[in-house]
C-alpha cells in the first residue's frame, strides 16, 4: 500500500487535503487549514488529470492557490472582523458612575461603565459616585453629562 501512495501523488494531495480540511474542523485555525486543504485537493485534481507532473511545479500550484484564495477570502470575511465605522457607538447613550474622585472639568477623571472603568471629561463640575450619561467618545476618552439614561 505504501509503494501505491508513492507512486501515487494525486492520492497524496488528497489525503493530505482531507486531513487538513478535518484539521480545521477540529481546531478551528481561522480558515487557514480550510484554504490550505482546498489548495491541496485543487492541486490533487490537477494533478491526476495529467498536468502537471513534477513536485516543484506542484508545490508552486499549491502556494499560489493558497495564496490566492487566502487574499479572496480575506477580502470577503474582513468585515466581520474590522468595522471602522463603529467607534464605540453602542455605548453613546448609556450610563455610567463617576469614579475616583470628582470630575473637574478639562482634567481626566475616571467612570465605571458596564463593570470597566474608563477615562472620561466632563464640561461640568460632576461630584464622585454621581449617575452620568456618555454622549461622546474621542480617542479612549468619553464625554459625560450628569444625568440618568
Amino acid at each position: 500500500m505504501f509503494e501505491y501512495l508513492m507512486e501515487s501523488v494525486d492520492v497524496c494531495w488528497a489525503i493530505f487535503g482531507v486531513f487538513l480540511l478535518i484539521a480545521e474542523l477540529a481546531i478551528g485555525a481561522f480558515f487557514l487549514l480550510l484554504i490550505m486543504g482546498l489548495s491541496a485537493i485543487i492541486v490533487s485534481i490537477v494533478v491526476f488529470l495529467g498536468c502537471i507532473p513534477d513536485f516543484i511545479s506542484q508545490l508552486s500550484l499549491f502556494s499560489s492557490l493558497f495564496i490566492i484564495m487566502s487574499i479572496i477570502s480575506w477580502r470577503r470575511i474582513r468585515g466581520y472582523f474590522i468595522d471602522k465605522k463603529q467607534h464605540y457607538s453602542n455605548i453613546i447613550g448609556s450610563s455610567a458612575v463617576v469614579m475616583d474622585g470628582d470630575l473637574e472639568p478639562g482634567r481626566i477623571g475616571k467612570i465605571k461603565w458596564s463593570g470597566t472603568i474608563c477615562n472620561a471629561s466632563s464640561s461640568s463640575l460632576i461630584k464622585s459616585g454621581s449617575s452620568v450619561v456618555i454622549v461622546e467618545n474621542v480617542g479612549n476618552v468619553f464625554f459625560v453629562k450628569e444625568g440618568k439614561q
